[in-house]
């Protein structure tokens, strides 16, 4: 009897909540203006509109700020909310009521300084998209867990070492990233995520990937750069939609015999590991376009590797043992880049194989040819930064370089900046300043702009508005 009058409270509740989330234009604007009572006049004009329309997205930093400090009366009075921006505003914990916004979808919390989240956020039933990335997690936060539609999280640059069993119960996760933590080891009930396409496990400590991992059978991306594997598992070749592998800077000593079953596979990223020979089967790939087999310990170029006709980018620096290539190179014709740099490919050719004058003579100025100790050839890098060299190319397709080729940050950037805050937010405050230009979030604000707010308590501080 107790259990359900306990759940006929819950379901109560829920129901109150929603039924105060859908409300009249006329309460929506009220309850606005009263919460937007204290802000200054310019975060009041911007902020109000975007609370009127449920989206609060491409916020400047001052509102985020206000936000913030008033948590409290923002969760009891905006509870239309689908869209919140919360992120880089140095929060430490949520509100205890924060799961009063039931009406979220979409809900960024990104570099903050979070480590848990509050249990009324089970009451985000609608929520889709989380992004939790670059916070202090060091345990999966559980409240998560009870999420029945989140198709997004990004859970990356925290502090996590362990993946909870209860993963599985996300069976909705399309897109989910482990990217920067401290994972040692996977649960294999990571694999009945049934409709994940993008698994990012790079920079962890893993060991070995779960032997059924081929059970994703909707993966499209998977990235697992910068760990400690040195075995794929043989089901890997069950993933029959992948498209992008990224096993950068591994320990793999050898490939899946039938890897060749991964026709859809347009890039594979095998940079520095200790693959010493590749399957023929590697040769079915018929769609890829992107082989960096860069600083591995390969002898052979496989024979017929003109059969991999898509192939746009082959980078075989750094395997010293590869002495020549096979003329089948030749019919490569989309071919724009192949990098041979300290290999050792002999000047001239020998037996039905092409060195350096052939390679030369053949692929021109399509394909740039890079030979260690070869003064009549340009250096990679200067060949990368001078516009001529790429005149007569057709290099359209972003291979996705490994990392000694992008700028520090470059992956931040990509996927978490935001833009500049307006002069407008700014234009009674002293001008923001850059410390670093990979972080256009940490180093933009000075300290003294959130000084005066108690972080854990979001008490209300009396700022002047010349602060805003």
């Amino acid at each position: 009897m107790n259990k359900l009058i306990l759940i006929f409270f819950i379901i109560f509740n829920i129901f109150t909540f929603e039924v105060n989330a859908r409300l009249p234009p006329e309460i929506i604007k009220i309850r606005t203006d009263i919460f937007l009572t204290n802000a200054p006049p310019k975060i009041k004009i911007i902020l109000k509109q975007k609370i009127l329309t449920g989206i609060i997205k491409d916020t400047s930093y001052n509102e985020r700020k206000y936000i913030r400090n008033n948590i409290e009366s923002f969760c009891q009075s905006i509870t239309w909310i689908t869209k919140l921006d919360l992120s880089n505003c140095k929060i430490v914990s949520l509100h205890p009521n924060f799961g009063n916004l039931i009406c979220l979808n979409e809900l960024n919390l990104s570099r903050n300084h979070l480590q848990t989240l509050p249990d009324s956020f089970k009451n985000l039933l609608h929520l889709e998209k989380l992004d939790l990335h670059d916070n202090e997690f060091e345990l999966f936060p559980e409240s998560i867990l009870s999420l029945p539609k989140l198709k997004t999280l990004f859970l990356s640059q925290n502090k996590l070492k362990k993946i909870p069993i209860e993963i599985k119960e996300l069976n909705t996760l399309e897109d989910f990233s482990l990217r920067d933590n401290k994972i040692e080891e996977l649960p294999d009930e990571i694999s009945l995520l049934k409709n994940l396409i993008d698994l990012n496990l790079s920079n962890n400590q893993l060991r070995k990937l779960p032997n059924n991992i081929g059970q994703l059978s909707a993966l499209k991306d998977f990235s697992f750069s910068h760990n400690k594997i040195e075995k794929l598992p043989e089901s890997i070749v069950c993933l029959l939609h992948l498209e992008n592998i990224d096993a950068n800077n591994n320990a793999i000593l050898d490939l899946p015999i039938n890897i060749g079953v991964l026709t859809k596979l347009e890039s594979f990223h095998l940079y520095n590991n200790n693959i010493t020979t590749l399957p023929d089967s590697i040769l079915l790939l018929s769609e890829l376009r992107v082989l960096d087999l860069d600083d591995n310990k390969i002898k052979n170029i496989p024979k017929n590797i003109g059969a991999l006709a898509k192939l746009e980018y082959l980078s075989l620096k750094g395997n010293k043992d590869i002495c020549f290539v096979p003329s089948s190179i030749k019919n490569l014709e989309s071919l724009h880049m192949l990098r041979l740099i300290g290999t050792n490919i002999p000047e001239i050719s020998k037996d039905n194989n092409l060195g350096q004058q052939n390679l030369r003579e053949f692929f021109g100025r399509n394909v740039h040819l890079s030979y260690e100790d070869n003064n009549e050839l340009q250096s990679d890098e200067e060949m990368e930064v001078e516009e001529d060299d790429l005149s007569n190319t057709e290099l359209s397709y972003d291979t996705g370089l490994h990392d000694e080729h992008m700028m520090e940050g470059d992956e931040h950037i990509y996927e978490y900046d935001e833009e500049t805050p307006s002069e407008e937010d700014f234009s009674n405050s002293p001008a923001p300043h850059i410390t670093n230009l990979n972080d256009t979030h940490t180093g933009m604000y000075d300290d003294e702009d959130i000084s005066d707010f108690e972080l854990n308590g979001y008490q209300e501080s009396e700022s002047s508005e010349e602060e805003y």
